[in-house]
């Protein structure tokens, strides 16, 4: 409560007071007064202090690298102290917090959380074919906006950004949601900030999604994937082009000028492949133009992992394949075999590629919650995925993918961006997140079950564990004879050209070492009957 003092004295007159009232006196009283009100207001009016200190918690300082009993000190967004309790002076203004099982990380990213953007006004069909129905000047066809920026609409809703909170999530890469070249992302933190304090990178890289969607007709170019490799393939040319002329020569087009960074290589290309196939056209790309790439994977690169890309920044969703939810035993019969192996081996994918030394991030994208997060990177952590690789795809490795040198630690002179787990750490069921801070603002999120966790089946029914392994794993040859005759079939031999029927055939060690009409075969041959019905 501020206290307000009333202080009173004699009117002055310079005039009436002769001698008595000099300047100084005046100066005196008033220097008076005004040290009395600070004295009794000052210490009500101050700011509070923006420092805080989480005590006796145990700290990821890194991914792999605990400090138990530990002590960090945040203040005025920075991270002053990290060290054992006992080593740490808390600063008297400092506010504690402190839990039971409390575990610190460094605030988790978000690198993937799409962001509405304004739809195209389609001109009529009697309107001009030209025009691609988008305001002001710009490209000539609808699906194709690199000069869009979501930070020029960006309106991040409280709800929106408490879902992100209660993940454990302090920081998101926004990413236009619809069109081939759709538009530059933006970088925001997550705290109760304005729009425009929130923003952190107002363009983090080109963005361009190769599956176009359907809604604006099969008319609208790029509607293909191929149109939309080749729209993407061309932009980049014509903005390698246009960075080898001269300013005077350039004229205004901001679609290509958009694109200028990226060939450049000051901001990565980030791509949405849309389909696991396009995978290694996303690295051709990349090896084409010079570029820096950033890939959303589909989810299923343990069909094929020899197609993932190597050289670029690899987000990987978590919205597993549910199991089919039906009635009867029977309708099993109905359920394709693709369906099964994805709801069987999706929550593998992340082991997968962490055995095959592919670094990754994660997001929540797909899920039906962001407070999922933790429940699915518990699923593929039962199926092999390491503790410390999770860890590292929510901090570490987003904080390289998108250049962000003061992210990703918990480490002195870094930001104050932390996550607080209570009841464990990141694998452990009994976890949840407690709180975050944003920018050294602490957002308490409380003791909530994590959404999409599913009851624990009785003990008796855990017989087995599941471990990540690839498809292929499980096939081979079924036999493998020393030799194989093939009896009473039809060969053509082109020298001399010649029809034998009913023929056998001889193969061992991959040779052909007798054909005829007939031919005796070994005692360890494969014998296989050629019959035609």
């Amino acid at each position: 409560m501020v206290r307000r003092l009333r202080l009173s004295a004699p009117p002055l007159s310079l005039a009436r007071s002769g001698e008595r009232n000099t300047v100084n006196q005046i100066l005196l009283r008033v220097g008076l007064t005004v040290l009395a009100t600070l004295a009794l207001t000052g210490p009500a009016c101050a700011a509070a202090p923006r420092v805080h200190a989480l005590v006796d918690v145990n700290v990821v300082t890194r991914p792999g690298e605990v400090l138990t009993n530990a002590t960090v000190i945040l203040r005025d967004g920075k991270i002053e102290a990290v060290g054992k309790s006992d080593r740490i002076d808390i600063p008297a203004e400092a506010r504690r917090f402190s839990g039971e099982n409390w575990w610190v990380y460094a605030g988790f990213i978000e690198s993937w959380h799409e962001h509405a953007m304004p739809e195209p006004a389609l001109p009529d069909r009697d309107g001009p074919p030209e025009d691609p129905g988008l305001p002001g000047p710009g490209s000539d066809h609808v699906r194709l906006h690199p000069e869009w920026r979501v930070v020029d609409g960006l309106v991040l809703e409280e709800g929106e950004r408490q879902k992100l909170r209660e993940a454990g999530l302090t920081v998101a890469a926004l990413m236009p949601d619809h069109g081939v070249l759709a538009g530059t992302a933006a970088l925001v933190q997550l705290g109760d900030v304005t729009p425009q304090e929130s923003v952190l990178r107002a363009e983090l890289g080109a963005v361009a999604r190769l599956r176009p969607r359907r809604g604006l007709g099969p008319d609208r170019y790029p509607a293909s994937i191929m149109g939309a490799i080749s729209a993407v393939r061309q932009a980049l040319i014509d903005a390698a082009f246009r960075a080898g002329q001269d300013e005077d020569e350039r004229g205004f087009d901001p679609p290509r000028e958009a694109l200028l960074p990226v060939v450049a290589g000051a901001r990565p290309m980030i791509f949405d492949p849309g389909a696991l196939v396009i995978e290694g056209r996303v690295a051709e790309i990349c090896a084409e133009a010079g570029l820096r790439g950033v890939m959303l994977g589909t989810g299923g690169e343990w069909r094929r992992p020899g197609i993932v890309p190597r050289d670029v920044g690899l987000i990987m969703p978590l919205d597993f394949t549910d199991a089919p939810d039906l009635p009867e035993d029977e309708d099993w019969v109905q359920v394709s075999l693709d369906e099964l192996r994805a709801w069987d081996l999706d929550p593998s994918n992340l082991a997968l590629l962490a055995e095959a030394q592919l670094e990754f991030a994660v997001t929540t994208r797909g899920l039906d919650e962001p407070t999922q997060l933790l429940a699915r990177l518990r699923d593929a952590g039962d199926r092999g995925l390491n503790e410390q690789v999770a860890v590292a795809a929510l901090t570490t490795v987003p904080a390289r993918i998108w250049g962000l040198a003061d992210f990703g630690t918990v480490e002195r002179g870094g930001r104050a961006y932390p996550t607080v787990l209570a009841g464990g750490s990141l694998f452990d069921a009994a976890a949840s997140v407690e709180m975050v801070f944003v920018d050294g603002e602490p957002f308490t999120v409380g003791e909530t079950e994590p959404a999409g966790e599913t009851e624990e089946p009785p003990d008796e029914e855990k017989t087995w564990t599941r471990t990540a392994h690839f498809p292929a794993d499980d096939r081979g040859p079924l036999s493998e004879p020393a030799a194989l005759i093939l009896r009473d079939a039809t060969l053509c031999t082109p020298v001399p050209l010649a029809v034998l029927a009913p023929a056998s055939l001889l193969l061992a060690s991959c040779l052909i070492p007798a054909l005829g009409v007939h031919r005796d075969a070994p005692y360890h041959a494969l014998v296989i009957y050629w019959t035609c019905t």
